[in-house]
């Protein structure tokens, strides 16, 4: 049951991870698609109305030059969350490593991760620039686009509208990257809810049919008439088994070595190896048991031929016998 729950759970937080990446690259990709888009759109703005081969080329030079600028700021975001991965990664595994022995940190252990954290923090320092560079360069140079959009509109509005909408770029790839951790675990929560609800949805299907399963005995039960049909057909079956093992006993008697029934059951009747000494029945009741059966054999038969799948207790209630005894006359007629 453990190993079953820690591969969903394994399974769980590889679904989560697919899904939170897709999502970045997907917001990645379409804000570099965007950002090509109104730099080229923007640079044929400028250019007027040229021939097909210069629009052509402008269209190029627009798609090359944005990717170039946003990788300048998707490389700096990158480098900035990486450096802080790897420091909180140092602190914590220090941390750790103290707790776990127990001990203060010696001076050789404060020096090199002092040496190692200044190292990283050096790059996130240098990624910096690189990343405000490119979303000045993307907002700026996409503005030009949205400048012409807005300009009809006059006044600090259109200024203010075109560089939001050039600027949403930049902060797209912000947030995907300097906050990919907190999305990754809120996309992971959403993911592990939905999981919880689709158990919980199957437990409750298999709880109502349970449910319905108990309703149904219970109302079989109340019912004697659809109960009967069953209490029937157990009654013949356990007198046919008490008849062949009353067969048993009258062919076996008391033995030594037991009793075997037809079912190849067998039964111990001694205890020790004890000898007993069997009770024959009077001779004058296997007498008349005898002349009975043959006073009424053309009878017996006469009603198993009518009634083929007549049952030893109504064969016994017919003749006034016991069910055994019923049993042993229709033995003897198949004989």
């Amino acid at each position: 049951m453990a190993n079953k729950l820690n591969m969903t759970i394994a399974k769980t937080h590889q679904l989560s991870s697919r899904v939170v990446g897709m999502q970045l690259t997907s917001g990645n990709f379409v804000g570099l698609v965007l950002s090509a888009m109104q730099m080229v759109i923007g640079f044929i703005y400028l250019a007027g109305n040229g021939s097909p081969a210069m629009t052509a080329l402008i269209a190029v030079i627009g798609v090359a030059l944005a990717v170039l600028v946003e990788r300048l700021t998707l490389g700096g975001l990158i480098a900035i969350r990486v450096s802080n991965e790897r420091i909180n990664h140092l602190e914590e595994n220090h941390f750790q490593l103290l707790q776990t022995e127990q001990r203060d940190e010696t001076q050789a252990e404060r020096i090199n991760l002092d040496r190692r954290l200044k190292k990283l923090k050096s790059d996130k320092k240098m990624s910096i620039p690189v990343a405000v560079v490119g979303m000045l360069l993307s907002t700026s140079i996409g503005d030009i686009f949205w400048h012409h959009l807005f300009e009809s509109l006059g006044g600090p509005l259109s200024f203010v509208l075109s560089f939001a909408c050039a600027g949403v770029i930049g902060l797209t790839f912000v947030y995907s990257e300097l906050y990919k951790a907190i999305m990754d675990g809120t996309l992971g929560e959403i993911i592990d809810d939905q999981i919880l609800m689709k158990k919980a949805v199957g437990a409750e299907e298999q709880n109502m049919q349970m449910d319905m399963m108990v309703q149904g005995y219970d109302s079989i039960r109340k019912d004697g008439g659809k109960l009967e049909p069953a209490k029937t057909k157990v009654e013949e079956t356990l007198v046919g088994r008490l008849g062949a093992f009353a067969d048993a006993v009258a062919a076996a008697g008391t033995s030594s070595n037991g009793i075997e029934l037809p079912d190849q059951t067998k039964i111990e009747l001694l205890n020790s190896g004890e000898a007993t000494k069997r009770l024959d029945a009077p001779v004058s009741e296997r007498t008349n048991t005898r002349g009975r059966f043959e006073e009424n054999r053309a009878k017996l038969q006469r009603m198993l031929i009518a009634t083929p799948n007549a049952s030893m207790a109504q064969i016994a209630e017919a003749f006034d016998i016991a069910p055994s005894t019923a049993h042993t006359w229709v033995k003897k007629l198949g004989n």
